[in-house]
């Protein structure tokens, strides 16, 4: 009876290593290209099967890339990255990706992910930094920890890059100063984030434009709207007022002083200056997107 039993024993083991290994070397999605590219060092014409972690590499032609689980993605001309199920790491060149939110798309010490299921997010490896717009929806950036860096938004390109010398928690930002919920907060107009802004002497400021140099908070629990919380270590006006728009656009109080406001439509960030986020230095980028070249020789849309 014991033999019996140690028997059943062994097959049962012997039977869920097997059904591990299968699933261990399940492909996670399939590649494509109207030209030659390259799986893992071979060489492939038309389409291949993707393996978790599978390196792709293409020359002439971009090539598409479809995970399993729904994730899209495009890698373009003279690329390269490593696929995963949950995960693509850009390691040369450009790539976009589309599809489920939790998929990133990750370039150096950054990972970008979609906010919506029809947004498109591009990146390109450019010197020491990472280039990201974002087509039909908006895109967050976060650095590797996952702490929020930047929402791109659509018709803007951002560029980031670390700071050699700034301490990890290190923030020096732009944007309207404004009162939500009585707490201060400070709509960046790089990042087009919303900060919970701590310190002394920031009422006189209220409705202006202000530059904050401070640090985060560890730990700290932002009030509504925003995403993390500033103690500011100094603050100067950058320029008075223009913030009426801002306030309404994020659902702050109106400034001292100005007249109600009828559209809540306008954008809260115009990405047009320079911000510190993290020891992260975010940027504006010039150009008009991020273009890939795709499989047939076509420019993507």
């Amino acid at each position: 009876m014991h033999r019996i039993r140690a028997q059943a024993l062994i097959a049962l083991i012997a039977a869920t290593c097997v059904t591990e290994n299968l699933t261990a070397g399940s492909a996670i999605g399939v590649a494509m290209a109207n030209g030659p590219f390259r799986i893992d060092g071979s060489e492939v014409k038309g389409n291949a099967s993707l393996f978790d972690g599978s390196r792709v590499s293409t020359q002439a032609a971009s090539s598409k890339l479809r995970v399993n689980g729904g994730a899209r993605l495009e890698l373009g001309t003279d690329s390269e990255a490593r696929v995963f199920e949950r995960r693509a790491i850009l390691e040369k060149g450009a790539g976009q990706v589309e599809g489920p939110t939790a998929y990133s798309l990750e370039a150096r010490v950054f990972r970008v992910r979609t906010m919506a299921a029809n947004s498109i997010a591009r990146v390109r490896l450019d010197g020491a930094g990472v280039v990201v717009s974002a087509v039909n929806g908006p895109v967050r950036v976060f650095n590797a920890s996952g702490a929020l860096l930047a929402k791109v938004v659509p018709g803007s390109n951002l560029r980031f890059e670390a700071q050699g010398g700034a301490a990890a928690d290190a923030v020096e930002t732009t944007g309207c100063l404004l009162m939500k919920g009585g707490r201060y907060i400070l709509v960046d107009a790089t990042t087009n984030q919303v900060f919970e802004v701590r310190g002394s002497d920031l009422r006189p400021e209220v409705g202006n434009r202000v530059l904050i140099k401070g640090k985060i908070v560890a730990g700290a629990e932002p009030g509504a709207g925003a995403t993390q919380v500033v103690e500011a270590q100094s603050s100067s006006q950058s320029a008075p007022g223009g913030c009426l728009a801002t306030a309404a656009a994020v659902g702050a109080d109106p400034p001292p002083g100005a007249a109600p406001v009828k559209s809540t439509t306008a954008k809260a960030g115009s990405g047009a200056n320079k911000a510190v986020i993290l020891g992260i230095v975010v940027a504006g980028a010039a150009g008009g997107g991020i273009g890939l070249a795709m499989a047939g020789g076509n420019k993507s849309k």
